[in-house]
Formats: structure tokens, C-alpha cells, sequence
């Protein structure tokens, strides 16, 4: 028994040996098959990273909604430029990436709390702002509450490559009051020119550039303020538009009471090598300063194009012309208010009827432009990677607390707007159908660019391809449909392009957020352990 026992064994040693069939394999023991399996195991890893990094930021493969043809359209480049920034109290850019942005900043002198009014914040704690009118495409009036004062911000296009922007300031109290009121315009694209020219008296009478999108552009300032008035400027360069308002403030100087009773003012320096990006010396911010009492206005009007008498041709909209327009416009926007939601004929008071204007002004006057990436996560990952540079344009749902793209408060958004303008309630559809992946799923809040990431936590940033929102746009896209059927406007290239990706959606929420039962659904993502927590973190 023994010796066959010593057979068996010699005979399963032999078959232990054996398994790696190859000459090589038995000559050199364990180790080929040990290295086989960790090159197997690692191109298995790497293939599954890779795939998960495809997975969730390559586009879905079919024409883009916002097609060449639909931008060409005059509809399209009427509202190339507006007040798409959204996240400030008044803010002008174009629907461009990279391209020149424009706003307000302004400080009072008549309280301890100097601190700049820049980008829409709770904690400035002002009693009020926000649009009384806004059309959506040339023409807008904002009232901004201070404490004291009270400021106007109009604004109107008197074509699709020339704006103009007029803030005026009303005294609220009796006693005697200064402000500085801060006007910029910030190239956000390298390389491009930008340069001031300033009076005897440092006040900036126009601000001439190019970028490659706009091309040459000039714009000119005009004033109507108090005789005791102090005018300053600022041409450096900013790191990013999110930082603005800090470049600003640190290059304040200190400069003497100008006139008797007035108190130690804040002025900008003039040309200041201010590069915080280190080494380049290219201007990209200029920032004209009037510091005066009440009442004022100033003006400021933006002309662009590439023939070469461009710079030399007079402002298009200023002064009475302007007064005159925006009296046309106020009466038409006030007009195609009861046209479209007919308050007056169903009885409603002056007052809740301009409360119902104000309401929708809001609504329209705060759809933005933003262009970015945003931060996504997919199960396959381990770490966060960025989606595709993509443009969005889109309402938000907070100028202060909110200021950037919502995906289901969007689908409410443009119900409202298509009733008024179905051209721009297809045009947000469209662009935000664009930034669906080839899965079908769509980041429910998009943070694009320096001035959306610098209002969000941390915590909030990344956005996971698990987690999605109710699909509102199914309910914008019937009353859209409904309309271009009313108005015999029936769009069948739009809707044929948004189709695919319509159906990739509907697959999505069918293959990831399917409920217990057929055809119900779940909100996958949230904590269902709380009643205070509506979305997915």
C-alpha cells in the first residue's frame, strides 16, 4: 500500500506541474503563468477605466439640436448679445466662449460698510432688485434697492452686434449722498487687445479692442452727473471674470477729500502691471469710475464689426434717442404682456398685474449664457472626470443662490417662455439637449465656467451619471409642439434633430430609474431617509 500510495502522489505532483501546457511554461515554473494572469488582470482594469471614461463624457453620436443653419438664422443672432450674466446685479456678454464680457460694480459712501455690489449675494442684504420689464431679446429695466438710493439699470440693442446700457441713481433719503459707480469691460479670451482713453479730468470717453469672435468694437461713455464730481479708471489685467471685484478692490487707493465735506475716497490707480498670471503683460480689464451724489446717469453704448471706419462712426443709442427707444419698447413689452397672458381682460389690479410683469421679467431676464465643463462621476470610476467643453443657454432658478443651469427647473422655466417667445424656448431646449452623452443621460445641474464654480461648494460640484431629474422638458416640448402648431410655425428640421436624442433620454430613465412596478420610476440618488433633501447631492 505504501509504495502505491508514493506512485499516486509522484503521478499529482506530475499533474500539478503540468498544467501550464508550454515548453516555456513547464521549464520555468509558476512564474510565466503568474505574469500572464497580472498582464490579464491589468488590461482588464485599464479597459474598464477607459470604458467607464468614454462611458460618461463622450457626446451621443447624432446631429447637434443647435445645428449651423439654426444659428445663422436672424432670430438666432438677434440674440447674440444680452444680459446673460445672470449671477451679477447687471451684466452684458455675447453667446460666445472666450469672448468680452461687460458689467457694474458700485460702493456708497454713507454707511461703515464699504464693500463692493458686485455679484448678486444675500449677504449684501439689499431690499430689492430685479427686472420690472424684460423681452428676452432687446430690452430690459431693472430697479436695484439700496439702502438710500435706488439705482435703474436699461438696457436695449439696436442691432445684433450694438447694445446700450444706462444706470441712473435716485436718492432715497435727504441727507447728501456719494457713490462710485464702476463700469468694465473684460476680454476673457487671451491675446486680445483692449485699451482706454481718459480726459483731462481721467474720465474715460470710450474703450476700443478686438477679439477674434467680435472683432473690432468700440465703446463710448457719456456722463450727466453732479459738477462735484471725481473721475478714475483701471486698465490691468484679471485672472479670471469670478475674481473682478477683488482685483478691483485691491487696487483701490486712498486719495484725499476732492471738495469740502466729502470723506477720503476710494480710487482706481489708472494703468496698473497688476499680472497675477505671472509674466503676461497684456491688458485684459478696463474699469471707468465716477464717483458722485445724486441724481447721475451714465451711459455706456458698444458698437462692433470688422469695416475699417468702424472706430470712426458716432454712437447709435445715446442720450434722447435712447430716452425715446426705451419709451417704445417699455410700451410694447407692456402690450405683448396682456397679448399673451391677458391679465387686464380677466380683471386683475395695476398692482398685480406689475407684480405678474415683474415675476416673468425675472424669469426671462435670467436666462444666462455659460461655457465649460462640467465635473462627472460614473460608477466605473473612481475619481471624477470632466465632460466636453459645452455651451449652455438657459434660465437659472436664483440670480444669488442659484445662478446656473437646473435641468427639471428648466423644463418649468420654458413652459412659461414659450408662450411668449418660441424661438428662445427652443433654443434652450436645444442646447441643453446638446449636452446629453451617449447613454441618453444629461447632467441635471451644470456649473460652467470661473463665475458658476466659484457660487457652488464643493461638495455639490461633481455630477454622477446615476442620478438624473424628473424629465419636466416633456412637458415644455407638448405646449411647444401645441404652439408651433397655432402659430403655423411647425419646425420639422428642429424637431427631427431632437428626436434621437428625445428617445435616448426616454431609454435612459427606462434602463436607470425604473420603480418596483412597470412602467413607474424612482428618483434614484436621494437620501430617502430625510423629508429636507428634494434632490441628489
Amino acid at each position: 500500500m505504501p509504495k502505491v500510495n508514493k506512485q499516486k502522489k509522484r503521478k499529482a505532483a506530475n499533474l500539478v506541474t503540468k498544467v501550464p501546457s508550454s515548453r516555456a511554461a513547464s521549464r520555468g515554473g509558476l512564474w510565466p503563468l503568474v505574469i500572464g494572469i497580472v498582464i490579464a488582470v491589468t488590461a482588464v482594469a485599464v479597459g474598464v477605466v477607459v470604458f467607464g471614461r468614454r462611458h460618461v463624457n463622450t457626446p451621443l453620436g447624432v446631429p447637434p439640436v443647435i445645428s449651423p443653419n439654426m444659428v445663422n438664422t436672424t432670430e438666432y443672432q438677434l440674440r447674440l448679445w444680452g444680459t446673460y450674466r445672470s449671477n451679477v446685479y447687471f451684466g452684458v456678454r455675447p453667446r460666445l466662449p472666450k469672448s468680452l464680457i461687460a458689467g457694474m460694480m458700485w460702493f456708497s459712501y454713507n454707511s461703515h460698510d464699504h464693500s463692493i455690489r458686485h455679484s448678486c449675494e444675500h449677504g449684501d442684504k439689499l431690499p430689492r432688485y430685479g427686472w420690472l420689464q424684460h423681452d428676452g431679446v432687446i430690452f430690459g429695466n431693472q430697479e436695484i434697492v439700496d439702502h438710500g438710493f435706488t439705482l435703474s439699470t436699461q438696457f436695449v440693442k439696436g442691432s445684433h452686434d450694438s447694445w446700450t446700457a444706462r444706470i441712473s441713481g435716485q436718492a432715497s433719503i435727504q441727507r447728501p449722498q456719494l457713490i462710485s459707480l464702476i463700469l468694465y469691460l473684460y476680454n476673457e479670451a487671451d491675446g486680445s487687445s483692449i485699451q482706454a482713453t481718459a480726459n483731462s479730468k481721467q474720465a474715460v470717453t470710450q474703450v476700443t479692442g478686438e477679439t477674434v469672435k467680435i472683432g473690432r468694437y468700440r465703446v463710448t461713455f457719456s456722463e450727466t452727473v453732479q459738477k462735484q464730481s471725481v473721475f478714475n479708471y483701471l486698465v490691468t489685467e484679471a485672472p479670471g471674470a469670478d475674481q473682478l471685484a477683488t482685483i478691483v478692490k485691491q487696487l483701490f487707493r486712498q486719495t484725499p477729500p476732492p471738495y469740502e465735506g466729502w470723506p477720503m475716497l476710494a480710487t482706481l490707480p489708472g494703468s496698473v502691471d497688476y499680472f497675477p498670471s505671472g509674466g503676461n503683460t497684456v491688458p485684459n480689464l478696463v474699469a471707468y469710475q465716477v464717483t458722485t451724489s445724486f441724481p447721475f446717469t451714465v451711459e455706456m453704448a458698444f458698437e462692433s464689426g470688422d469695416h475699417g471706419d468702424m472706430v470712426s462712426q458716432p454712437p447709435l443709442l445715446m442720450g434722447t434717442q435712447l430716452t425715446q427707444l426705451l419709451d417704445v419698447l417699455s410700451t410694447q413689452f407692456n402690450d405683448q404682456f396682456e397679448k399673451v397672458f391677458h391679465m387686464y381682460s380677466n380683471n386683475f389690479t395695476d398692482e398685480q398685474v406689475n407684480f405678474a410683469k415683474a415675476a416673468f421679467s425675472n424669469l426671462i431676464g435670467g436666462i444666462s449664457y455659460f461655457y465649460g465643463s462640467s465635473r462627472v462621476q460614473s460608477p466605473d470610476l473612481t475619481q471624477p472626470v470632466d465632460y466636453w467643453p459645452t455651451p449652455l443657454y438657459t434660465g437659472v432658478p436664483s440670480r444669488s443662490f442659484f445662478p446656473r443651469g437646473f435641468l427639471w427647473d428648466e423644463g418649468f422655466h420654458q413652459i412659461v417662455v414659450a408662450h411668449w417667445n418660441i424661438d428662445i424656448a427652443k433654443d434652450v431646449i436645444g442646447h441643453w439637449m446638446d449636452t446629453m452623452n451617449w447613454e441618453g443621460w444629461l447632467p441635471r445641474e451644470q456649473i460652467l465656467g470661473e463665475e458658476a464654480m466659484s457660487k457652488v461648494p464643493k461638495e455639490f460640484v461633481v455630477q454622477h451619471s446615476t442620478n438624473g431629474n424628473p424629465p419636466t422638458f416633456f412637458l415644455t416640448l407638448d405646449h411647444v409642439i401645441r404652439l408651433m402648431k397655432e402659430q403655423d410655425k411647425l419646425d420639422i428640421p428642429y424637431l427631427q434633430r431632437l428626436f434621437p436624442r428625445l428617445q435616448s433620454w426616454y431609454n435612459w430613465f427606462n434602463q436607470t430609474q425604473d420603480g418596483p412596478h412597470p412602467l413607474t420610476y424612482r428618483w434614484k440618488g436621494r437620501n430617502a431617509t430625510t423629508d429636507r433633501e428634494l434632490n441628489p447631492k
